[in-house]
C-alpha cells in the first residue's frame, strides 16, 4: 500500500472519531445515532487496512 493510502487511512480514523465525539453530543438528534453507529463501523474498517498495511499483508 503507498504511503499516501496510508495518509488517507489515518485521516479517515481520525475523521471518523472526531464524528464520533459530535455526534455523542447529549443533544444530538435521535435519528444521529445510526450515524454514530455507521461512523464506528467507517473507523473499524480503516483501522483494519491500517493492520494489514502494517502487518505486511498483500492485497488480492
Amino acid at each position: 500500500m503507498s504511503e499516501k493510502t496510508e495518509e488517507d487511512c489515518a485521516a479517515i480514523i481520525d475523521e471518523g472519531n472526531l464524528l464520533c465525539i459530535m455526534l455523542a453530543q447529549p443533544d444530538a438528534d435521535s435519528a444521529l445515532n445510526e450515524m454514530h453507529r455507521i461512523a464506528t463501523l467507517i473507523v473499524d474498517h480503516a483501522r483494519a487496512i491500517r493492520c494489514r498495511n502494517i502487518a505486511g499483508v498483500e492485497f488480492a
